[in-house]
């Protein structure tokens, strides 16, 4: 896999589910409030309590001291990242995931966290390494509606709307009717609809 060696040299400036809420990230291709309807649903902003925030601190604290004894702990690495990209450290995040994915380069959670951290220091814009780490994740789970989702962002952002239609069709297909997460893929769908239109 190329991006490994490269992937901290990108420029600095999160399945569907319970780890996706709504964040916005811009798209070259397409205006700003419109790529607002098809941005990954990763990881809910941090809350503005401060009781909440020092709790936080402490509770990243006590990860990081646990991962100085425990250097190899995937899953500690992965919480991290996520923790730190929730409360906006994105840079410390890629750190996090770059620890992470030395030790598991093929866990799928990861490689879309990875990639959205990524893709927040260059724009949103999910070329380069966040997009090789998107193609990793495909040929890992062609079947994954998580990653299709972010399949669908990839092709979207390079204005080949029918293919992201295509992942996103088939991701609506995989997943089931009663899914809360169909509205985010179905709205995705119109968007690229009333795109194609214009």
């Amino acid at each position: 896999f190329q991006a490994e060696d490269g992937i901290r040299d990108q420029p600095r400036s999160r399945g569907l589910g319970d780890v996706y809420k709504r964040q916005a990230v811009f798209i070259a291709i397409i205006s700003l409030s419109l790529y607002s309807q098809l941005a990954p649903k990763i990881i809910p902003n941090a809350s503005d309590n401060s009781a909440e925030s020092l709790s936080m601190d402490e509770s990243l604290d006590a990860l990081k001291e646990y991962l100085v004894e425990n250097p190899d702990d995937f899953s500690a690495w992965l919480m991290l990242g996520m923790a730190q990209a929730g409360i906006g450290d994105v840079d410390d995040s890629i750190i996090s995931f770059e620890n992470a994915f030395k030790i598991n380069p093929n866990d799928i959670d990861l490689l879309l966290q990875y990639a959205t951290a990524l893709s927040l220091n260059q724009d949103g814009a999910f070329i380069g390494a966040p997009k090789e780490l998107i193609e990793k994740a495909l040929s890992i789970s062609p079947q994954s509606e998580q990653v299709l989702y972010f399949a669908g962002i990839v092709a979207a952002q390079e204005a080949n709307f029918d293919l992201a239609r295509d992942y996103w069709e088939k991701a609506l297909y995989i997943m089931p009717d009663s899914h809360p997460d169909r509205g985010i893929i179905e709205e995705a769908l119109e968007t690229i609809s009333n795109l194609q239109v214009k």
